[in-house]
């Protein structure tokens, strides 16, 4: 049976996160303080609160969807001497001919695409969330299988090259990635 959750860096990164928010979050507070103070009868003296109070907005969104993912819980890397695809594998795949980099996470949108540079041996390197058409199409799959999976109304077939257990957790158990 395949788990589901988070990897303990993620959760790391999510605090990170968080922390960063709630200081964009204040420093919104300021900006809507003064942009009220100094706002008149015209729409244009009141253009900057309403920018200030969409980005609080965007802000507070951001946060809560992030405190929701802190509900999930936290499971260990794969074993690294595991043949099957799990959240915490790094699976490289024949795509249409390209080589492409899996890195299977619990939380794939905490993820920057830039996290995976200098991982080499592929044409392109990706985050692929379980929940994901990839991710399901992958998740407890071993070397040498085939399968396919629908996104944007086509369908991909892939090959499932290799796994590494250990790549994501070395790249990314410490030091935790700073937003």
């Amino acid at each position: 049976m395949v788990k589901s959750g988070l990897l303990p860096h993620e959760r790391a990164m999510i605090e990170v996160s968080l922390e960063a928010l709630a200081a964009e979050q204040r420093n919104m507070a300021v900006v809507r303080a003064e942009a009220m103070s100094q706002s008149s009868e015209t729409w244009h003296d009141n253009a900057p609160a309403d920018a200030a109070n969409l980005e609080a907005s965007r802000v507070t969104s951001a946060a809560k969807a992030l405190v929701r993912l802190l509900g999930t819980p936290i499971i260990d890397y794969p074993p690294e001497a595991s043949p099957i695809i799990e959240i915490g594998s790094f699976v490289l795949l024949d795509i249409w001919g390209m080589r492409v980099g899996a890195a299977v996470v619990g939380a794939s949108q905490i993820y920057q695409e830039s996290d995976l540079a200098g991982v080499e041996g592929t044409d392109e390197n990706m985050f692929v969330g379980v929940n994901s058409a990839l991710g399901l199409a992958i998740l407890g799959r071993s070397a040498g299988n085939q399968g396919s999976y629908e996104a944007a109304d086509q369908t991909f077939t892939f090959t499932v090259l290799g796994i590494d257990q250990k790549l994501i957790k070395d790249h990314f158990a410490s030091p935790v990635p700073q937003v």
